[in-house]
């Protein structure tokens, strides 16, 4: 049986043994239970981990988890713990009111998966990325599928290659990685055929040597289970230097002399060993344990077990090589395996990690304590809410759905279902603050400055004081209510001058920055010499027009502290959730195809101008609410008349000629037949001159510009909008 024929037999198993049905009836010993190999989590994460693996990390990442290791912990405002449970404490006083939270959580992943919705997903906030991806790849429609079992940007990024997937989120991600699946493909072979070609462009792998001649039998048995990578910081051929300088996240093999022992991945620096002066040891995190350990033959390289070197790089030349003869072989995995065990986010360690057990080769998952440790996330980005902090501008052109996404972010996430509900202790009803920033917008309106007011003790004369701004005061808020979020909405952030704005703040705004974190910095305000720091439960969230500054020119400091992510024209047409999906507009026997009209235009944008200019769907979206027929076709005819063709007018300084490119009106007159194009072009002829100028013009017909006029009669003409993406043959 094939090893991907297997993997199905497991999915289908775990779908039967948890089925969509089951999960709203799910009790918290059956999510999470220390010990059990029948739990939810435990399928999650070691069951089901090579369809794609969430190891590593907190095991908060499941919201609540079962301890293991019953000692007494204090709680606080981020963390809190029972004798059986930790969750995080804004889902909940007790572990039953936590797993309720996480229990409607996972049915609603479940749900949207199954209904294909991926940005909606993307919109929830309820666990950390990786594990909300995981749940939703294995309830999608495996007919169908949506996701893939990559659920990190970096791979996918790498996978898309286009310009535009740099900032973009995990559902623009996933669905252009998909757009791409060969139709007859399964999503196992999809996502092995992608790992490894991911794997063949970017894994980095080194070999790490434990030999004999500088290692005991008992010293490399201590530092294997104690999780250690030990050298010497003066090897030669730089080897010591390039040991200190890879980064947390390096992947290599360890072998003892030439017995291949573990693959690791490093998650601390290097710091002194104990072992002598001059040695140096890193903290890691095993991925896989070798299945055999009997001595390597193969390959001489200098990477192999055979070579005698203690830290070399297998070179991308020789990655085929290495996977047949040593990771396959000794480890039973392939590339793609281990990059999809590599790819999760790391948490530095400590620096002297306690022992862990030795796992067992036949089951690597029978520890359970050592599986789901009790790691607490990174404060710096984890407030008392419970979910990570985020600066993120959503940027794309006009009416590609930028504020309406906003305005779903903020009903979901900062302000309550029924104001009525708000009360001094839960919050205020509203939980964000919403400014425009223009160039006339400044420092002293967003942070603090003077103003003027009138002195009524003094007969009217005025006199100043300072004022908080509007961010200061949410910042104020929300230190009053650390187990909420707020959020501080920015529309048109790039048209304003972020550094005349911002001031010392765009140093505060960084996630590590922020009060509680590791880096916290408190500055001193200018004008009430104030000391002040930016609380870690704020969310800053702008919006930015491409149309009217491209993303290249914004401010280098912004663009290194925020997120972006891109809200493009959505003209699909294969997808339930499409804002056009199967739009039309008919009458009689003619129908207009809308996303196909909107494709076709962009297309031709891009060519004649660039993306950040194109026409967002959220103009033709409006169809949808007028009955099909004649009263849809007058407001396509409103929307051509009073939107989309003054914008292209914008877009290209008036050159009519363009424009008609834009609209295929160059390709559907024949002959003296311009009925159908929206632009009539007309020469001036000879007569026309002489009307114009008299006689004795002096003038040649080719040497004056054409005259453009709009067709009145072409906007109620179906054949004018169908010419634009099926032009006449």
């Amino acid at each position: 049986m094939s090893d991907l024929k297997k993997q199905y037999d497991l999915w289908d198993e775990f779908l039967a043994v948890w089925p969509e049905s089951r999960l709203a009836t799910m009790t918290l010993d059956e999510y999470t239970k220390a010990g059990s190999k029948d739990t939810f989590t435990y399928w999650m994460e070691a069951r089901l981990d090579k369809m794609g693996s969430i190891w590593g990390g907190s095991s908060f990442k499941f919201g609540i988890y079962s301890r293991k290791v019953t000692d007494e912990k204090p709680s606080d405002a981020t963390l809190r713990y029972s004798a059986e449970h930790a969750w995080y404490t804004a889902l909940g006083d007790t572990a039953e009111q936590a797993f309720l939270q996480v229990r409607q959580g996972i049915v609603r992943i479940a749900r949207l998966a199954a209904e294909g919705d991926r940005e909606a997903i993307g919109a929830l906030d309820i666990f950390g990325s990786v594990y909300r991806w995981k749940i939703a790849f294995h309830y999608q429609n495996r007919q169908a599928p949506k996701f893939v079992n990559i659920f990190t940007r970096a791979p996918l990024r790498a996978l898309v290659g286009d310009s535009a997937s740099l900032n973009a989120d995990m559902a623009s991600l996933q669905r252009m990685v998909i757009a791409n699946k060969p139709p007859e493909s399964g999503i196992l072979e999809y996502g092995q055929e992608m790992w490894e070609t991911w794997s063949r462009q970017n894994l980095v792998v080194w070999k790490l040597s434990h030999g004999d001649g500088s290692f005991t039998k008992e010293e490399q048995k201590q530092y294997r289970e104690s999780a250690l990578a030990v050298m010497h910081g003066e090897t030669g051929k730089s080897q010591g230097k390039k040991f200190v300088e890879v980064p947390n996240g390096t992947l290599f093999y360890l072998c003892n002399s030439n017995s291949p022992q573990l693959v690791g991945q490093f998650t601390s620096p290097a710091l002194p060993c104990s072992k002598g002066p001059g040695w140096l040891q890193r903290s890691f995190r095993v991925l896989k344990l070798a299945q055999r350990t009997d001595p390597y033959t193969e390959s001489n390289k200098g990477w192999s077990p055979r070579y005698n070197s203690t830290f070399s790089h297998v070179g991308r030349p020789d990655l085929a090589l290495f996977n047949q003869t040593l990771l396959q072989p000794y480890f039973g995995i392939s590339l793609a395996e281990l990059a999809a065990l590599a790819g999760e986010p790391l948490e530095t360690v400590e620096a002297n990690p306690k022992p862990v057990d030795d796992i067992d080769i036949e089951d690597e998952a029978d520890d359970d304590e050592q599986k789901q440790a009790e790691e607490e996330p990174d404060p710096s980005s984890v407030p008392a809410s419970g979910r990570r902090t985020f600066n993120r501008i959503y940027y794309g052109p006009p009416g590609t759905g930028k504020t309406y996404q906003l305005d779903q972010l903020l009903k979901q996430d900062y302000q309550s279902a029924n104001p009525a509900d708000a009360d001094a202790a839960a919050g205020p009803a509203k939980r964000y603050r919403f400014v425009t920033f223009h160039q006339s917008y400044g420092y002293e309106e967003f942070v603090e400055g003077l103003r003027p007011v009138l002195d009524a003790q003094s007969a009217g004369q005025i006199r100043y004081e300072i004022r908080a701004g509007v961010f200061k005061e949410l910042c104020a808020e929300a230190r009053r209510f650390p187990g909420q979020h707020f959020a501080m909405v920015i529309d048109e952030i790039n048209r304003g001058n972020v550094s005349k704005i911002f001031g010392e703040l765009i140093t505060l705004i960084e996630l590590d920055k922020r009060e509680g974190a590791a880096h916290a910095i408190s500055l001193t305000l200018p004008y009430s010499g104030e000391a002040f720091s930016i609380p870690p439960n704020v969310d800053i969230i702008g919006t930015m027009n491409t149309a009217d500054r491209s993303l290249a020119l914004v401010d280098t400091a912004l663009r290194r502290r925020f997120d972006f992510v891109a809200r493009m024209p959505d003209s699909r047409d294969d997808e339930k959730n499409a804002p056009l999906n199967g739009l039309r507009v008919t009458l009689d026997t003619r129908s207009i195809d809308i996303p196909a009209l909107l494709t076709r235009m962009n297309q031709r944008i891009e060519s004649l101008y660039d993306r950040d200019h194109t026409i967002g769907h959220a103009y033709l979206t409006a169809l949808r609410g007028a009955p099909d027929g004649m009263r849809r076709l007058e407001l396509l005819e409103e929307i051509f008349r009073n939107k989309i063709i003054p914008l292209l007018e914008e877009y290209f300084f008036e050159d009519w000629q363009k424009i008609r490119l834009v609209l295929g009106d160059n390709q559907k007159a024949s002959g003296q037949d311009q009925s159908t194009c929206f632009i009539i072009a007309e020469d001036d002829p000879e007569t026309e001159l002489v009307n114009l100028f008299g006689a004795n013009h002096g003038l040649e017909s080719f040497n004056t510009r054409k005259r453009f006029s709009l067709n009145e009669q072409a906007f109620l003409n179906p054949d004018a909008y169908i010419g634009i993406y099926a032009p006449a043959k």
